[in-house]
């Protein structure tokens, strides 16, 4: 007897186990999942596709005309003309890049894509006209320089024809060839930093490279995100790319305050949008349980913590900022300060609660592994700039005892004034966090009007994309600038 009631409550655990498990794990998003995702936010109108190898989920209900075909699709295209143009060294007979080109010395003198998008990052000054944009920039090669085989991959391999009436129906039709084009022609392939990389392909984004023609990069414990979105006043489009994980989403739906994943200057940051966080944590992490930011403050306290060990607690930061800022637009003052609470107790090293809701000038953002990012912003007066700065800190043991021993950042940052190309500004080393800590310090300072360049280099390990140990408790890992 007493057998059969230790079998039947062994069978129970095992049951409770697997339901909750089922409950709670998703490694890739269902359609139950992106439709109670929308519920929440209270969309009723939006079309999807999911892919996963080679499976395919849709809902292709909405119905509208959209303004966005032409323009979007032009965006997703372009890498793939660039990459058959490097292909057929075409590239090469652009006189501008050859010209002014500085990493020729692999490949037999073939550029690469990087090596187009260094050029208005690294020399802006040939490029009065596009350096603002590296876009921009990149559709004007294309145009200028590549007409025919820009008008063939629209006409012949995309089947558009001038005047095209675009609507939410086939504009996510089309985004789906395109982002299977993608992978078929192995654009997309995901080879880890270190390993010999034996085509020209890949290595736009595995080089870490912030944009190329409106797609961004994103890395999160070895995962490699590529995504893309775009809006106008009526709808919101949002691909996003699990390169590793060979999976695709995109969505098209009404467009809505609060769920982009731009800010009001049009900087890129895919974590501020809820729904993609919401995809983001249900693709990687594999206990996922919805937080419930309703709960007593307590129980909110406690389920949080529960996180913090996750590989993925940025998300979750993330994840409070966003209700944060949604409590004080509504002007729920009860939940807002309920929630600051919570996250200025648990995560007091991340960004300063009262900057959640502004917009920085300029930002490189989850920096990873060997990363060499620059970002661009103007002054036109005299301005007081406040600067987040977050690194890693490394202690040298001094072997002569004579000597003390030394503190230094592991990552470099600092920001030039472009027309001199004077340092102007670097983070100094202060006590306000403990060595060991990795947190957000803050920096502030005068800046003159003009032009400004900020630079980021990161070493190998122990970034964003990876962390050698647990997590640090922030919501980002690299360089913010706030105009007071």
């Amino acid at each position: 007897m007493k057998k059969q009631i230790l079998s039947l409550i062994l069978f129970l655990l095992i049951y409770i186990y697997i339901v909750t498990c089922t409950a709670c794990s998703n490694r890739s998003p269902s359609t139950d999942h992106i439709e109670a995702l929308f519920k929440e936010y209270g969309i009723r109108k939006y079309n999807y596709f999911i892919t996963d190898d080679n499976k395919t989920l849709t809902k292709n209900n909405f119905n509208e005309t959209t303004n966005l075909g032409e323009k979007w699709i032009e965006t997703l295209s372009l890498p793939l003309i660039l990459t058959k143009e490097i292909r057929n060294e075409h590239i090469n007979e652009d006189s501008l890049l050859r010209c002014y080109m500085s990493i020729r010395s692999i490949n037999k003198e073939k550029l690469l894509v990087k090596d187009i998008i260094h050029i208005p990052e690294n020399q802006p000054s040939i490029l009065p006209l596009y350096n603002e944009n590296i876009s921009f920039y990149m559709k004007h090669l294309i145009h200028r320089q590549f007409p025919e085989a820009y008008n063939d991959f629209y006409k012949n391999t995309l089947k558009i024809e001038e005047k095209h009436s675009w609507n939410t129906k086939n504009i996510l039709t089309t985004t789906k060839y395109i982002s299977s084009y993608f992978d078929e022609q192995n654009i997309t392939e995901y080879m880890p930093i270190g390993k010999d990389i034996p085509n020209l392909f890949p290595t736009w984004y595995v080089e870490n490279i912030y944009q190329l023609a409106g797609w961004y990069t994103f890395r999160l414990n070895k995962h490699v995100v590529l995504w893309s979105s775009m809006s106008d006043e009526s709808q919101t489009l949002l691909c996003i790319k699990f390169i590793d994980l060979r999976k695709t989403i995109a969505i098209i739906y009404p467009n809505k305050e609060g769920l982009s994943p731009f800010d009001s200057n049009g900087n890129p940051d895919l974590l501020l949008s809820p729904i993609a966080l919401d995809i983001l944590k249900n693709t990687f992490e594999p206990n996922y349980c919805k937080i419930d930011f309703n709960q007593s403050k307590e129980k909110l306290c406690l389920q949080l913590k529960e996180k913090r060990k996750s590989p993925y607690i940025a998300l979750y930061i993330k994840e409070l900022q966003s209700h944060i800022r949604l409590a004080s637009r509504i002007n729920n003052h009860n939940e807002y300060q309920k929630l600051k609470e919570v996250y200025d107790t648990l995560f007091p090293h991340s960004l300063p609660c009262d900057y959640l809701k502004a917009s920085p000038l300029t930002a490189i953002n989850y920096v990873s592994d060997r990363m060499n990012a620059s970002r661009y912003f103007i002054l036109n007066e005299e301005s007081n700039i406040t600067i987040f700065h977050s690194n890693q800190r490394r202690k040298y043991i001094a072997k002569d005892k004579s000597t003390n021993d030394s503190i230094v950042f592991a990552d470099k940052c600092w920001i030039i004034k472009e027309q001199s190309q004077e340092i102007i500004w670097k983070p100094a080393m202060t006590n306000n966090i403990p060595v060991q800590i990795i947190g957000v310090e803050k920096y502030d300072t005068i800046l003159a009007p003009g032009k400004y360049i900020v630079r980021y280099e990161s070493d190998g390990k122990h970034s964003f994309e990876s962390w050698l140990s647990f997590p640090p408790l922030i919501d980002d890992y690299g360089i913010r600038i706030y105009k007071k």
